[in-house]
This record gives structure tokens, C-alpha cells and sequence, in this order.
């Protein structure tokens, strides 16, 4: 999510949240505060996809009008935990795309772990790994500028590997 300065009135400066899209359905970065829970309804996002699973964002979100899905991904993250929880998370994606919704996939600072599962489901619908790093990068700078980088292009490689061995009739449309 990118922020920009704006001016409510002359001399007051104020935030304002930008969602990254990486694909017209598919937005992500950090857990949303009060003034991107407006801007998810603005945008039309249907989906939260909390990488916390915390129970009072769900509340928040069923407050907005929102679905939400959470599934709990440790910070740091190992590569079996990634390599878990993407067949997951890539399903929820797929699922709210097909139905034309929009999905909000995030972690707590938007840089790591987010930008990783939304890389996963790019390659999950036919990205290939270095095509899918580039796009969520473009739509999201900030995505890799902190953690193990080197671990994030191992479990990107073990994913490739593993949609490789999958029969083709199990792959999203």
C-alpha cells in the first residue's frame, strides 16, 4: 500500500492510502487501519485475506461489509509454512476472482509475507516465478524490502517445482 500527502484544507496535510494492485482483483500490503477500511469498500473489494488470522480484524471486516478469510502464517515465516498455506490462500483468491470480486491480501507490514502468496498465486495461474516476482513488485515496491530474501526465492522455486508435478486438471482457470 503506497501513501501519498494530500491537502484536506491549505496548510493541513493528511494520508492517503493507496491499495497496489497487483491484478484488477487482487490488491495487497499491510493490515488495513480505520481510513483503508473505507477505501476497501470504495474500491469494491469483497475478500479480506488476513495473513494474521486475527479474529477482531474479521469482526472489522463484517462490520464494513466485507468477507474474510484468515490463516495463521508466523512472522518469520519457514518454508514449509508458505509452502502450506499457498494452495489455500491461492484458492480463496481464485474463488472471489471467479465470482468477480476483488480480494485485499494482507500481512502486517505488507512486505514479506503478502507479497510472497500473491507471487504463489501468480505463478499458481501460469506467471512464471521471475514474471511473478516483477509484477507484484511493480504494483508493490515495497514487496521483499525486508526478511531472508534468499528464503522467499527458495520456497518460490520449491512452489514452481511443485505446480510442475501437478496434474494439469488441478490448475486454476
Amino acid at each position: 500500500m503506497g501513501y501519498t500527502k494530500g491537502s484536506a484544507t491549505i496548510g493541513e496535510e493528511v494520508l492517503l492510502a493507496v491499495l497496489s494492485w497487483v491484478r484488477p482483483y487482487l490488491a495487497v500490503g499491510p493490515r488495513p487501519d480505520n481510513a483503508v477500511w473505507d477505501l476497501l469498500v470504495r474500491e469494491k473489494v469483497s475478500l479480506v485475506i488476513d495473513l494474521n488470522d486475527d479474529v477482531n480484524e474479521g469482526r472489522m471486516a463484517v462490520h464494513f461489509g466485507l468477507g474474510y478469510n484468515g490463516l495463521k502464517v508466523p512472522d518469520p515465516t519457514g518454508v514449509e509454512e508458505f509452502l502450506a498455506g499457498f494452495p489455500s490462500v491461492g484458492g480463496w483468491i481464485n474463488a472471489e476472482r471467479v465470482s468477480g470480486g476483488r480480494v485485499y491480501l494482507h500481512c502486517t507490514a505488507g512486505v514479506y509475507r503478502s507479497p510472497t502468496f500473491a507471487m504463489a498465486y501468480l505463478m499458481a495461474i501460469g506467471e512464471p516465478r521471475d514474471r511473478a516476482i516483477q509484477i507484484v513488485k511493480a504494483a508493490h515496491p515495497l514487496s521483499w524490502s525486508s526478511g531472508d530474501e534468499g528464503t522467499l526465492h527458495r520456497v518460490l522455486r520449491l512452489w514452481e517445482e511443485k505446480l510442475r508435478l501437478r496434474p494439469e486438471t488441478s490448475r486454476p482457470v
